[in-house]
């Protein structure tokens, strides 16, 4: 896999293993919402949780945009169609604020 730009995570280089990125992004989204890390890889399923896990998926997905549903499951001990599920979400949430909806 290509590494990331180090801008992208605060405190991780270049040369970091997707391993040591994947904490990282955890770490922050999981501060960003109050949580710990292990609440974003738990079976937590409250709104915050969720909320923070999906945004953590997609900046990983963002970031190695060549690594599967599967590669990014393992990554973040869920089932790849959970994964998809989260790009999903976050897919609709974006196209739902470029473009008004359609009656």
């Amino acid at each position: 896999m290509d590494t990331p730009s180090s801008s992208v995570v605060s405190g991780v280089s270049a040369a970091a293993s997707p391993r040591v990125l994947v904490r990282s992004v955890l770490r922050e989204e999981a501060l960003r919402a109050g949580l710990s890390p292990n609440a974003l890889t738990g079976r937590l399923r409250s709104r915050v949780a969720v909320a923070a896990r999906t945004a953590a998926i997609a900046r990983v997905a963002a970031l190695y945009p060549q690594a599967s549903s599967v590669v990014l499951g393992r990554m973040f001990g869920r089932h790849h169609t959970t994964i998809l599920h989260a790009l999903g979400r976050t897919a609709r949430a974006r196209n739902a604020h470029r473009r008004p909806r359609e009656a």
